[in-house]
């Protein structure tokens, strides 16, 4: 049986090991990473040895910016980012190669925020214009961006 890791923990293992799916673990090198024992099939991208974002504990003046104005993504994204401590634009726009290659494996996308140019789009937003995509989801015309709102209750809740 595999002993999790506290997170950042690495050890220098003398032999092979398995996961409890028969998935044969790095040799000399176990860590976890918030998602799982690395593995040697979670290696082919070699972003489990990246830079995760620099989060923040909540939105910066209580308020959030509205993420699902990047193509690509959606509520349910923007949830997961939001629990990295990602709120705003201008840290998206911010992401080095190594953070986009972490939030890449964190969100098991593969080189997805390169191909839609999430940082871009940040930029964008964040200096107060709007790309196409941005003023769609504001015309409430991108099914996946909207919200729905319980009646009396401010939180937003995904549909």
């Amino acid at each position: 049986m595999i002993k999790r890791l506290n997170a950042s923990t690495m050890v220098d293992n003398k032999e092979d090991k398995k996961d409890s799916n028969g998935k044969r673990i790095i040799s000399r090198l176990a860590t976890y990473t918030g998602i799982g024992l690395l593995t040697n099939a979670n290696l082919r991208h070699r972003r489990f040895f990246s830079t995760a974002p620099k989060g923040i504990i909540k939105p910066r003046n209580g308020k959030k910016d509205d993420l699902v104005r990047i193509k690509g993504i959606g509520l349910k994204t923007e949830a997961k980012l939001n629990s990295l401590g990602i709120f705003h634009y201008d840290q998206i726009a911010n992401w080095t190669k190594e953070e986009i290659g972490w939030v890449n494996s964190f969100l098991h996308f593969s080189g997805r925020i390169e191909r839609e140019d999430w940082v871009s789009q940040a930029k964008i937003l964040r200096d107060g214009e709007d790309t196409e995509f941005a003023k769609r989801v504001d015309a409430g015309k991108v099914p996946s961006s909207k919200r729905v709102r319980n009646q009396g209750d401010e939180n937003d809740k995904l549909s």
